[in-house]
């Protein structure tokens, strides 16, 4: 695609009079029926792919927008996010431009509007699912296959996480979809996606057998794994995106703050020999840091926020903690901690979410902090541990395997 726009390149024809628009149109249109394989796809979606912080939705975002450029297909990114919630900066829309992708910043709906039969196919990704009957509409009158890309199912939140927002007021900031509406949009689009195999089968299970469900996740990758041995690290990380404030991540963080950490340190009570907590993100809500203060655990507990990169807390802790509380989300920290060849302690709610992925599993408090002591304190299961990760990584996120996955679905969008 980069050797292409050198010897082909076209001027965007969108601000041009009508005349001149037609004729770049046309000969764009030539060019492409010179390379039948290759696709028109716009990509909307309410995740920015940023690949400087720490957002799992965020990086899966970029890979896959990635993944379809080396695939050699023309791809359009519209943000639904407008300013100034957009939070792709300069560097995140370079990253961007850099894979060839266009990258619409606003004014995604006027795009559409213009654009609309250009297109061989459309993703929606992220919470954008409500956004399907319009696109269902607009299809009726334009040649384009619509395919679902979900983060996560968001209409599986349960009755506990629909309470925290509602005491937390944050429900204004979420479009839940109803499990029946969701799954009648999911059963007109031609493609669905989800991020991990449990849900898959989740929706397989569900809609009828013709339906093309897929499992395409984070792409990882295996060079970055850390490198320092058992006794050259100590503490546990915890990791995550608090960009809503005390979000979902905020409140399990708090959770373990108060309930988990405390068993923990009772074990480890010298401070010289203490497990320590590192939590690394971008926005750490104040929340938090009261929390840390009322509990006086100041000398135990450091917080870093929106750090220029994650590699070097990856390398000096043994232990990542993921102690979701609420079926919301896919915590793809998880998978990152393992590519890492960090292991992995995780709620029973999370774990959910990933199956076979090895991990010691925590159904409550006392379970849970008895985990993160048996797998940091002993070098034989850490290493066991350690590798199954490795190993389970190259089996399910493999970026070639991804990029198989992605190739069949756009390619099975074309009929």
């Amino acid at each position: 695609w980069k050797d292409a726009l050198e010897k082909s390149h076209l001027p965007l024809p969108w601000n041009e009079k009508p005349e001149i628009k037609e004729k770049l149109l046309f000969h764009a249109s030539d060019l492409k029926a010179r390379n039948p394989h290759n696709s028109n796809i716009l990509y909307v979606g309410a995740v920015d792919p940023i690949t400087s912080e720490f957002l799992g939705f965020g990086r899966r975002t970029f890979d896959h927008l990635s993944i379809l450029s080396e695939l050699g297909h023309r791809v359009t990114f519209a943000t639904t996010q407008g300013e100034p919630i957009n939070r792709c900066n300069y560097s995140c829309r370079r990253e961007i431009s850099n894979l060839g992708v266009e990258f619409v910043p606003v004014g995604w709906k006027e795009v559409v509007e213009a654009r609309i039969g250009y297109y061989d196919v459309v993703v929606l990704s992220g919470q954008e699912l409500q956004k399907a009957d319009n696109f269902f509409a607009l299809s009726k009158t334009n040649s384009f296959s619509l395919v679902f890309d979900c983060h996560a199912l968001g209409f599986k939140q349960d009755k506990m996480f629909r309470a925290w927002m509602s005491e937390t007021k944050v429900s204004s900031k979420h479009n839940l979809v109803t499990k029946e509406k969701a799954l009648s949009l999911i059963a007109k689009t031609d493609s669905f996606i989800t991020g991990t195999e449990t849900e898959t089968q989740f929706v397989a299970d569900i809609l009828p057998a013709n339906k093309r469900v897929v499992t395409i996740g984070p792409a990882m990758d295996l060079e970055n794994v850390s490198k320092k041995e058992f006794y050259h690290r100590n503490g546990i990380l915890l990791t995550g995106s608090f960009v809503d404030g005390l979000n979902y991540i905020g409140d399990a963080v708090l959770d373990f703050l108060e309930k988990i950490y405390p068993i923990v340190l009772k074990h480890s009570p010298e401070s010289e020999s203490a497990i320590f907590l590192t939590i690394v993100g971008c926005g750490i809500p104040n929340e938090l840091h009261k929390s840390v203060s009322k509990l006086m655990l100041d000398s135990f507990v450091t917080m870093v926020d929106c750090p220029t990169s994650f590699d070097s807390y990856f390398e000096e802790h043994r232990i990542v903690a993921v102690p979701q509380l609420h079926d919301d989300g896919v915590p793809f920290m998880a998978i990152d901690a393992v590519a890492r060849g960090v292991p992995v302690v995780i709620s029973k709610v999370a774990s959910e979410k990933f199956g076979s992925l090895p991990a010691c599993y925590g159904e409550s408090n006392e379970p849970f902090a008895e985990c993160i002591l048996s797998v940091h304190n002993n070098e034989e299961k850490w290493l066991n541990q350690r590798q199954e990760g490795i190993d389970f990584i190259r089996l399910n996120y493999d970026r070639q395997k991804l990029t198989a996955a992605w190739a069949r679905v756009v390619g099975g969008s074309k009929g």
